[in-house]
């Protein structure tokens, strides 16, 4: 994390600290997305890697971090339900474990549950591109409704809910396909492989 947050200054790029965990519930495993997690509190610090909802989120509060549901296993534009993500069922009844709710992803689009769940609790929406390809990198945005210098005034600007999510363009559903993963991944081997 060090490397990143001093490249991302070195370009005058502001870099979130944070990291994406993989608790249980039941017999899933969804994620949870950390963001502001200081390099230098949590350094050394176990991870809670497979805990429970609760105790993931309750480690990442203890840190300072907020807790994020990321690309929510909700219905978007056309239905599409994401492996590793919460259900709209356990996001409804762990609510008061997370700060904002990611409206806005590359896979699914403009999430219309996930809006829905974050505007009736009161939760910021985000957009995140959950990028694995380089490809990826910023389709999907989160808009700042006032300047920041540092990630700790991004944090708060997301903890305040003084922020949007937004395509990077008004793109259409059939654009924001192009760029997922399965069709990157499909193009990439071709590319490698011929085929």
């Amino acid at each position: 994390m060090d490397e990143a947050l001093e490249a991302g200054a070195k370009h005058g790029i502001i870099v979130v600290p944070g990291a994406e965990f993989t608790p249980y519930d039941k017999m899933t495993f969804p994620h949870i997305l950390a963001l502001g997690l200081d390099p230098d509190r949590v350094r050394g610090k176990k991870l809670p890697f497979f805990r429970d909802i609760e105790e993931t989120a309750g480690w990442i509060h203890e840190n300072d971090g907020l807790v994020v549901a990321p690309h929510p296993s909700c219905a978007g534009l056309r239905m599409k339900i994401i492996p590793a993500s919460l259900s709209s069922l356990t996001l409804e009844k762990n609510i008061a474990l997370f700060d904002a709710i990611q409206t806005h992803d590359i896979e699914i689009g403009f999430n219309y549950t996930a809006d829905k769940i974050a505007k009736k609790h009161h939760k910021p929406c985000i957009g995140g591109s959950d990028f694995h390809l380089s490809e990826q990198v910023g389709i999907v945005r989160t808009r700042l409704l006032y300047d920041v210098s540092t990630w700790q005034e991004v944090v708060e600007a997301i903890r305040r809910g003084q922020v949007e999510p937004f395509f990077s363009e008004n793109r259409t559903w059939e654009e924001l396909q192009a760029f997922s993963r399965a069709v990157l991944v499909k193009k990439r081997m071709k590319q490698l492989f011929g085929k």
